[in-house]
């Protein structure tokens, strides 16, 4: 767990640091008292960012370096960052600097705040993201699958935009992104299933009354055989894609 953390010119805090104790933590104040850019503070030293603005305003207006230092399992880390022109971030774990945080070094968090009222109302996006974002943390070949199905999903969008490309590489591109396509539906409708009966009892345990509650993962194409499927789509639909100018199914639409 994270013990301890020190803001300096970090958002409102000019020097400040925090407690914490095992299990439950409660941060109460006034509006505007810091509550959200301690949390927000949290975020940036376990996960390497912030969750809704650029690092560049993590530093307080008119100075040029902001620091967030913790205490976690016992090992100190700290998030440096100075603007002298560019920004430039640094991370410190146990006493090794580096630009960037491995993937095994991040902590694991589940952000929910209000803005995340809107996965039930707004777009698909924001679900697929949601999703995506929790499975990355939770099984660490996700990430690395998820970007390079955002890699092959660009090369094939991008063909689709110009004039006289030859029908065979579309086809390469299309195996490649059923193939990894396959793999995320699965993961995330597997994950979706695997979770069901404690979306229940924690549904159960908020409220008085007793409702059946659940995710289903809902996509366009049939999960079994999931790249068969794409695949075969995939090649009926590289006519209207070319006038859509992108990619019309996959997991990116589900």
């Amino acid at each position: 767990m994270i013990q301890n953390v020190r803001l300096q010119q970090f958002r409102s805090y000019q020097d400040a640091s925090y407690e914490f104790e095992p299990g439950v933590n409660i941060v109460v104040g006034p509006n505007a008292s810091g509550k959200t850019n301690l949390i927000e503070s949290l975020l940036v030293a376990g996960q390497g960012h912030s969750y809704r603005v650029n690092d560049r305003d993590l530093i307080q207006h008119n100075k040029d370096w902001a620091r967030v230092d913790v205490l976690y399992d016992g090992v100190p880390r700290a998030v440096k960052l100075r603007q002298d022109g560019r920004l430039e971030k640094r991370f410190v774990i146990a006493g090794e600097q580096r630009v960037r945080m491995a993937h095994n070094q991040v902590i694991p968090m589940v952000l929910f705040e209000p803005n995340h009222l809107q996965l039930f109302t707004q777009s698909p996006d924001l679900r697929r993201s949601y999703l995506d974002s929790v499975l990355a943390y939770t099984d660490p070949t996700y990430d690395t699958l998820a970007q390079t199905y955002r890699r092959a999903l660009a090369q094939r969008n991008k063909l689709l935009t110009q004039p006289h490309t030859a029908p065979d590489m579309y086809f390469v591109w299309n195996v490649r992104l059923s193939e990894i396509g396959g793999q995320i539906a699965q993961r995330r409708a597997a994950f979706v299933r695997e979770h069901q009966e404690a979306i229940q009892a924690h549904y159960n345990r908020l409220v008085d009354v007793t409702h059946d509650v659940g995710v289903v993962y809902s996509s366009r194409l049939p999960l079994d055989n999931y790249n068969e499927h794409m695949l075969r789509e995939l090649e009926r639909v590289v006519e209207t894609d070319r006038l859509r100018g992108f990619t019309s199914l996959g997991p990116h639409r589900d």
